[in-house]
């Protein structure tokens, strides 16, 4: 996590032993890829300064619908519309994702809003998790 975003390194340290846990990679084309991890020392400054997973051991998550994914985003709506940096990298991974992964996002209860303007190409997730409530869509 970054910036206003919720911290998930607790989260991540206290499922880490007990499942398998993937965390973004940006690629050089500008694409996103999810890639394991099985403790923080693997992970190094990558794109934007966000900490992710050094290239000597990658392994690459391939999403069934027994994945569960969780997002981050500076914003949410009623609809499940996520506001993200801009980028598309997390529009590009989902939108490649079949419909039956289950997609979460993750923020704070001040960063859900009424309404996003989108458009075709935005990803929408299938809940929201807040400090105060969970919304499923």
């Amino acid at each position: 996590s970054i910036g206003n975003e919720p911290k998930t390194r607790d989260f991540i340290k206290n499922c880490i032993l007990k499942k398998q846990i993937y965390v973004p990679k940006c690629n050089n084309n500008k694409s996103l890829e999810a890639a394991r991890i099985t403790n923080f020392d693997e992970l190094k400054a990558g794109c934007y300064g966000i900490p992710e997973p050094v290239e000597t051991k990658i392994d690459f998550l391939q999403p069934d619908d027994s994945t569960f994914i969780v997002v981050p985003g500076l914003a949410f709506d009623m609809r499940g519309i996520r506001l993200g940096r801009g980028k598309g990298y997390y529009d590009r991974y989902l939108n490649r994702l079949s419909n039956n992964v289950p997609v979460w996002g993750l923020c704070y209860d001040f960063q859900m809003l009424e309404f996003i303007p989108d458009n075709k190409w935005d990803a929408k997730v299938n809940g929201i998790i807040t400090e105060k409530r969970v919304l499923r869509f």
